[in-house]
């Protein structure tokens, strides 16, 4: 069980972590539905589909980072978080280093 002190340091590294999150976009809203231009080779079709690849996987991995925040900001004010060993082991402790410190 965390302290007060504890349980308010950790809320707001956490909601520092997710504000921050929030301010960044990985990639602009619309940039990765720009159509493949005609008569492009097939060297740039590569190009551009792997650019676009990347685009999407970073916008998932900062959407998954940003509901981990949320959720472990859920679980943190219902007083359902873990401790360090228990179950899952997402704990607060490992979120200090963010939601890909595990």
């Amino acid at each position: 069980m965390l302290t007060k002190k504890k349980k308010a340091y950790f809320k707001k590294l956490l909601t520092r972590k997710l504000e921050a999150l929030l301010a960044e976009r990985p990639v602009p809203s619309g940039e990765d539905s720009v159509p493949v231009k005609e008569g492009l080779d097939f060297a740039d079709q590569a190009t551009h589909e792997a650019e676009m690849d990347l685009s999407f996987h970073m916008k998932q991995r900062h959407g998954n980072m940003v509901a981990k925040l949320q959720e472990a900001l859920e679980r943190l004010e219902e007083g359902t978080y873990e401790t360090q060993g228990q179950a899952r082991g997402r704990t607060l402790y490992r979120m200090q280093e963010g939601p890909g410190g595990r």
